[in-house]
C-alpha cells in the first residue's frame, strides 16, 4: 500500500474461519527507556475497555521487539475486525478508556502479577544485563509501570505503529482484492506523525560473568530447576539445529524423560523452553521436580545435554523429533490462526513472511553434525545457566554438583540477595 502497510493473505479456500493480525516489526525495545510490560499493560487495557473488540474477540501484546493486534472470526466479520485493528493501531483512544473501571482492572490485574513467574525471571536475570528490555522489570520499578500515564502511552504507541513498520497479514477464504479494497479503507489515511523509529540491531548485553545460577527460596512440594542458555539472533541457521537439539532432550517416552520419570520417578512433567525474538533467543530444559529427587534430576538433565554436546545424538532419536516437529508446524499451517501467528512471529523478528513458510524444508536439512556443532557453539559450558526455584533447605542438597558456577539466593524477580 502506498502508506506504507504491507499486506499478506494466505488463501485458503473453503475454510469459514478468518484469521487477521496487524504485525508491527517495531517493539519496546526500539523506544529507549521503554520496558515491554508498559506498552503491554496499555494495549490490554485499550481492549479490555472497547465493546468492539470484546465483541470480535480481539487480543494483543508486545514482546522487546515487536508488537501485534489480532481477531479471528467467520468471515462476515472480516471487514469489521480489519476496521478494528485499524482504529486501535491508527488512534489509540488512551485518555478515553483510562479512567475506565475496565481498564483500571486491567491494570490492576497487571500490577497483581507483572512478571512471568520467578523461573522465567530469574532466568532472564541471568541471561541479560540489567535493564535492557530482555531482563526482568528492575525491583521496585512496578509501581511506575502500573502508573504509567496514557499520554505516555500514546507516544510510545506513535512511534511503534507506524504504517512503514505494519504488515497485515490475513489467512482464510478471502480474496485479495477485497482484502486490499478493505484495507485501503482502514489504513489509507494512515500517516506517520512522529519521525522514523530505527530498528535496532545491537544485541543484549549478557548479565554480569558471575551470574551463572540463582536459588530462591519458595515454600512448596517441589522444586522448579532449569538449564538456559542464549542461543543466536533470528534467521541464524543455528536455530533449526538447536530447535531439534531441544525437541530429542524434551521428547516424551525419550531417554531423558524415562531417565528421569520413570527412573528416578522425580518429575510431573518435563519442560523445555525455547524463545527466539529479533536480536536474541534463548531456551531451557528442566521442570518441577520431587524435593528430595530434584538434585539427580537436574544432574540427568546437565548430563544428557552434555552428552547430546560433546558426543552427539542418536540418529534415529533426531528423525523422531524432527517428524514430531513437522507434524507440529503441520498441524499449524492447517489453521487460519496457526498461519498468522506462524507468519507474525517471523515479522516481528525482523525476517520475510516466507521464512516461515519455508521451516519445513529448513528442519529437513539440519544435520547430525549440524546439531553438535550449534550444541558446542551455544551449550559450551561458560554458556549455561542454572535457575532452582523452591524450598530453600532442599536447594542446598548438592546442586553446585551440576558444576554450573557458584549459587547465590536471589528474589521473585532475580534481585540477587546473597
Amino acid at each position: 500500500m502506498q502508506t506504507g502497510v504491507e499486506i499478506v493473505l494466505v488463501h485458503k479456500p473453503g475454510l469459514p474461519i478468518f484469521s487477521a493480525r496487524l504485525v508491527l516489526s517495531r517493539g519496546p525495545r526500539d523506544v529507549r527507556g521503554t520496558r515491554p510490560e508498559a506498552i503491554a499493560m496499555g494495549i490490554r487495557a485499550l481492549l479490555s475497555a472497547d465493546p468492539d473488540a470484546l465483541e470480535l474477540g480481539a487480543s494483543g501484546g508486545c514482546m522487546p521487539e515487536g508488537c501485534s493486534l489480532s481477531t479471528s472470526g467467520p468471515l462476515e466479520q472480516l471487514d469489521a475486525s480489519i476496521a478494528l485493528l485499524g482504529d486501535l493501531a491508527v488512534s489509540p483512544p488512551y485518555n478515553k478508556v483510562w479512567a475506565t473501571k475496565e481498564a483500571q482492572r486491567a491494570r490492576d490485574a497487571w500490577f497483581e502479577a507483572p512478571g512471568g513467574g520467578a523461573v522465567d525471571d530469574n532466568m532472564a536475570a541471568l541471561l541479560f544485563a540489567p535493564g535492557d528490555a530482555y531482563a526482568p522489570l528492575p525491583v521496585g520499578a512496578e509501581k511506575a509501570v502500573a502508573e504509567t500515564s496514557a499520554t505516555t502511552l500514546y507516544e510510545v504507541h506513535e512511534q511503534i505503529f507506524q504504517p512503514e513498520h505494519a504488515t497485515l497479514v490475513v489467512a482464510g477464504d478471502v480474496e485479495m482484492d477485497r482484502l486490499k479494497t478493505t484495507a485501503q479503507l482502514v489504513f489509507g489515511p494512515w500517516s506517520r506523525r512522529v519521525p522514523e523509529l530505527p530498528r535496532r540491531t545491537d544485541e543484549p548485553a549478557p548479565a554480569p560473568p558471575d551470574a551463572r545460577a540463582a536459588h530462591i527460596d519458595r515454600r512448596g512440594i517441589l522444586v522448579h530447576g532449569y538449564l538456559s542458555a542464549r542461543g543466536p539472533v533470528a534467521g541464524d541457521p543455528d536455530l533449526d539445529a538447536l530447535s531439534l537439539l531441544i525437541a530429542v532432550l524434551g521428547a516424551p517416552k525419550g531417554r531423558l524423560h524415562d531417565a528421569v520419570r520413570s527412573g528416578l520417578g522425580a518429575v510431573y512433567s518435563f519442560d523445555t523452553k525455547w524463545e527466539v525474538g529479533r536480536t536474541a533467543s534463548w531456551m531451557a530444559i528442566g521442570g518441577p521436580f520431587e524435593l528430595e529427587k530434584a538434585q539427580p534430576a537436574m544432574m540427568a538433565v546437565a548430563t544428557a545435554l552434555r552428552a547430546a554436546r560433546d558426543s552427539g545424538l542418536p540418529a534415529a532419536e533426531i528423525e523422531g523429533a524432527r517428524s514430531r516437529l513437522i507434524s507440529a508446524l503441520r498441524e499449524r499451517l492447517s489453521t487460519t490462526r496457526g498461519i498468522t501467528r506462524l507468519l507474525a512471529e517471523s515479522l516481528a523478528q525482523g525476517r520475510p513472511a516466507e521464512d516461515a513458510l519455508a521451516q519445513q524444508a529448513r528442519l529437513a536439512a539440519v544435520t547430525p553434525a549440524d546439531i553438535q556443532r550449534a550444541a558446542r557453539k551455544w551449550l559450551a559450558e561458560d554458556r549455561l545457566r542454572l535457575v532452582l526455584v523452591g524450598p530453600e533447605k532442599y536447594l542446598l542438597l548438592g546442586f553446585e554438583k551440576l558444576g554450573v558456577g557458584p549459587l547465590k539466593w536471589r528474589s521473585f524477580r532475580g534481585e540477587l540477595l546473597r
